[in-house]
């Protein structure tokens, strides 16, 4: 998991990174989190 992360946080810093998610509830979803990670960092 924290590969992964790391490996996120590198691809927002170096440009725009798109994030999808399959979940139907578009306010609760696992890009939604991550959106909120990438801008607190």
């Amino acid at each position: 998991m924290q590969a992964a992360l790391f490996t996120l946080d590198a691809a927002a810093k170096a440009g725009p990174v798109t994030l999808l998610y399959a979940a139907k509830n578009e306010e609760r979803n696992n890009a939604v989190a991550l959106r909120e990670w990438l801008e607190r960092r």
